[in-house]
């Protein structure tokens, strides 16, 4: 079975969003995965961002957030700050109106 990566600059970060929406979404066709989103990056980032998200997901809920934020210089990284934010931060920010990608 080929591995996909949890990258997303890797080559298979669609199947590897496509792999992990089949796992965590009830659908009967496929298609539903899609959630109305073009491509299955945008409609894994919207299932993350939905609040709905087992506890197992928190690391690409954190790479999520890198990825839509800006880049820190070095000065400007604090060190202490926790490897990987809890699941309750990111529901708090999509209740308060975070737009999804989609």
């Amino acid at each position: 079975r080929p591995y996909c990566s949890p990258d997303p600059s890797g080559p298979k970060y669609e199947q590897y969003c496509q792999q992990k929406l089949m796992l965590h979404v009830p659908f009967r066709h496929q298609v539903e995965l899609l959630a109305g989103c073009e491509t299955y990056t945008a409609a894994y980032a919207t299932f993350l961002q939905s609040g709905s998200v087992p506890p197992s997901l928190e690391e690409d809920i954190h790479r999520l957030e890198q990825q839509s934020q800006p880049d820190q210089s070095e000065e400007e990284v604090d060190v202490e700050a926790p490897n990987q934010p809890p699941v309750r931060d990111v529901r708090r920010r999509v209740d308060a109106g975070v737009p999804t990608q989609c």
